[in-house]
């Protein structure tokens, strides 16, 4: 449900906004990525064409590097090519990298927030392997999985310390509120009884196959371990 924001929720929010990378910045970081690529492909066709020159010239005598003929249209298109590869490299970047400012501004601006309350039923715990973090899977009494990051138990895994001393304990009610624009957790608070928590589990799937924190896994309760575990 929608409701009207509190005062530490709108302080949230504008404290957010403020540390969200602002359109200068972003295309200030655009422009030095673009530089960069550019300059590592520039270096590695250069070093590749002289690989090349030697090997020819050694094999058969041909002289196709700097001194030659072909160093006026070979080294240009190296350079085009370069450039080329840094603007698709760049803005593949930037469209992975979306500006969150002006959804974050539309929920200060409309003052609400949306509340959600949630039943929990019971939850997996997964553990990944290469760390120790713990990932919570939290099946709710509409059937739904919700997806949770331990982030203390990550923490500890930082600090070479023992992610299961994390403190974490999943209850019964979840309550959650967020920007109904910008999709950001304000707050997400537990409380009720204690529930059945399977695990851990370990976990074997890859960083990129890791459900997204804070969301509901588009998957059944029953596929988490085939998809995670196997």
């Amino acid at each position: 449900m929608e409701r009207k924001q509190t005062e530490s929720e709108r302080a949230f929010l504008e404290n957010l906004v403020s540390g969200l990378p602002t359109g200068r910045r972003r295309a200030k970081e655009a422009v030095e990525n673009f530089f960069v690529i550019l300059a590592i492909g520039t270096l590695l066709g250069l070093l590749i064409w002289g690989a090349i020159a030697w090997l020819i010239q050694k094999v058969i005598g041909a002289e196709i590097g700097w001194f030659s003929e072909y160093a006026f249209p070979v080294a240009p298109a190296i350079v085009i090519a370069s450039a080329i590869w840094a603007m698709v490299s760049t803005w593949n970047w930037m469209k992975a990298w979306p500006d969150h400012r002006e959804r974050v501004h539309d929920d200060l601006e409309a003052g609400l927030v949306t509340e959600d309350v949630h039943t929990v039923v019971e939850a997996k715990c997964l553990q990944e392997q290469e760390y120790g973090s713990l990932l919570y899977f939290l099946k709710t009494s509409d059937e739904r999985v919700l997806v949770l990051y331990d982030r203390e138990s990550m923490e500890l895994s930082m600090l070479n310390e023992d992610p299961l001393g994390s403190s974490f304990e999943p209850q019964s009610t979840i309550r959650i509120v967020k920007g109904p624009n910008s999709g950001f957790t304000i707050s997400m608070t537990f409380s009720g009884d204690a529930i059945d928590i399977h695990g851990p589990i370990d976990m074997t799937a890859s960083p990129r196959e890791w459900p997204d924190d804070e969301k509901f896994y588009p998957f059944r309760w029953e596929e988490i371990e085939e998809r995670l575990c196997a």
